[in-house]
């Protein structure tokens, strides 16, 4: 398992080729605006391979062949067919302000800037789901929680009285039953309007 790459971090940079005027790519902030055109060699590449940046017009047209420090910012999934376990896995771009920078500076705004962030999240293996949890089963007794007590009561009396007399009933439910009703004070089935009487006498 490896480490999750940070959110931002801090390179140096340094233009091969720059446009001599200026692109309408949206910018860092996503907004679209007049930005400089450059090319110059991925720092997080180990291969070196070349990309092209944009900074906003507001910053002064970059030198050739001169070294940059900037702060880049790393989309939250990495690039197609990538697991992003490397830096080179994603698509990173210069943030907003955080061009031509000292290199302390931009190694100070990059800390910060993850600081503030949430952790950044390992990205899922692409084609593999997240795992469900198993759906439980939903069951709902018709007893509330004071008859259930009472009911499981009923059942040792009941489990009690088949042990000692070493009589096996054809429906132990029965036996419950009839217990449970004993305890509650509510009639067996097929009793008369007399004992319902009583009980609710009991009851009040």
């Amino acid at each position: 398992m490896y480490a999750p790459i940070p959110m931002v971090k801090a390179w140096s940079l340094t233009p091969t080729s720059v446009a001599e005027t200026m692109s309408s790519r949206p910018g860092p902030d996503g907004n679209p605006g007049m930005q400089w055109q450059l090319d110059a060699a991925q720092p997080w590449s180990p291969q070196g391979f070349v990309s092209k940046f944009w900074i906003p017009q507001t910053e002064e047209k970059p030198t050739l062949n001169q070294q940059y420090w900037a702060v880049f910012r790393r989309p939250a999934q990495p690039r197609a067919g990538k697991d992003g376990s490397a830096d080179w896995d994603y698509n990173w771009r210069i943030i907003e302000g955080g061009w031509n920078l000292a290199m302390d500076n931009a190694l100070s705004m990059a800390t910060a800037m993850n600081e503030s962030a949430p952790p950044p999240q390992m990205p899922l293996p692409q084609g593999n789901p997240a795992p469900q949890l198993a759906q439980q089963p939903q069951w709902r007794s018709p007893y509330t929680k004071d008859e259930l007590i009472v009911r499981q009561v009923a059942g040792k009396i009941a489990g009690y009285l088949v042990s000692s007399t070493v009589i096996m009933p054809e429906n132990f439910e029965e036996w419950t039953d009839r217990y449970y009703r004993i305890i509650m004070g509510y009639p067996d089935e097929g009793e008369g309007d007399a004992n319902a009487s009583e009980v609710s006498d009991i009851q009040q």
